[in-house]
């Protein structure tokens, strides 16, 4: 019997020295080396059945909508309105009412803030502030995923109904420039509920296929895989690094969407500037902002031929 009672003192004071071990290593990664925990289940991108389908603009946020959507970096509720934009309901402008149209994507939405933390919000705050004779109204039109094109043909058809004063456009020249070309038309779809970019779902697709087809063999069973996916950045570290091993190895590929969309433009600089691909490039660029300036031209247009001042927010 106290054979028996000294083997479980030993046993119990392994798993003790384990744990204690365990507790350490991730305070020592919290405080020296802090990653960003993983979701065990990954997310989708935007709420579910946040999108509908619009035949004369690709698409837009479905009004009446309410939820809310959680990451690691932030927590936010959405309210769509009934003219489906972020924003509380609008009615007939007054006389003693001065209106600024918005127009935008993500950032003009206020993407990762509650809607009135979006600078349009505090935008309106700002200008109500030192009104004098004035009440202003700072209308939200972010749409997430929205390009120039939309942008104008939203103005176009909806955007004037709203007897706007001023209209200012949010451009992102990080990605604005390069989605004009794209046409977001044709690349963005609503399908089950979701906003879908058909070019990143057809490079992941592919890239899953090629990732490795013997990967199943390096995978390390791990009891309780999702609760530590989701709070343990000990975890996440190891995690990573052994991924990244595997990559070296090219037992794994690396499935990195946005860099292998971006590697190519990049790496081109690094060629000879006479190259073929270089001129093909260079034609790109000059393409993507000749249609880019010709957008904006055709925004001010619009906007001054019924009246109203138009600025861009860079």
């Amino acid at each position: 019997m106290s054979r028996i009672k000294s083997i479980g003192q030993n046993i119990l004071l392994v798993a003790v020295s384990i744990l204690v071990s365990l507790i350490l290593f991730e305070i020592g990664v919290r405080t020296f080396l802090p990653q960003k925990v993983m979701m065990a289940k990954k997310e989708p991108p935007h709420p579910k059945n946040m999108y509908v389908a619009n035949k004369d603009i690709g698409y837009s946020l479905a009004p009446g909508f309410k939820g809310n959507y959680k990451t690691p970096e932030f927590k936010i509720n959405i309210s769509i309105n009934s003219e489906g934009l972020r924003d509380h309901e609008y009615k007939e402008k007054k006389k003693n009412e001065y209106r600024v149209l918005v127009l935008g994507d993500s950032f003009v939405f206020g993407w990762g803030v509650e809607q009135e933390n979006t600078f349009v919000k505090e935008l309106e705050r700002i200008l109500n502030k030192e009104k004098g004779d004035k009440d202003y109204e700072v209308i939200n039109v972010g749409i997430l995923g929205y390009g120039t094109e939309q942008e104008l043909k939203y103005l176009r058809e909806k955007g004037m109904e709203y007897n706007p004063d001023l209209v200012l456009l949010g451009f992102y020249i990080g990605n604005d420039i390069k989605e004009n070309l794209a046409g977001n038309f044709n690349n963005r779809v609503v399908k089950d509920g979701y906003l879908f970019d058909k070019r990143i779902s057809e490079l992941y697709k592919k890239k899953l296929e090629s990732a490795g087809k013997n990967i199943d063999a390096w995978k390390i069973p791990i009891p309780f895989k999702s609760f530590f996916l989701k709070n343990s950045q000990a975890y996440t570290l190891l995690h990573n690094r052994y991924n990244k091993i595997l990559i070296k190895l090219g037992v794994r590929k690396d499935i990195d969407i946005t860099k292998d969309l971006m590697r190519e433009e990049y790496n081109i600089f690094l060629r000879d500037l006479n190259s073929e691909k270089y001129k093909r490039f260079s034609q790109d660029v000059n393409q993507k902002w000749n249609l880019t300036i010709k957008l904006l031209k055709e925004l001010s247009v619009n906007a001054k031929s019924e009246g109203v001042n138009f600025a861009i927010i860079l």
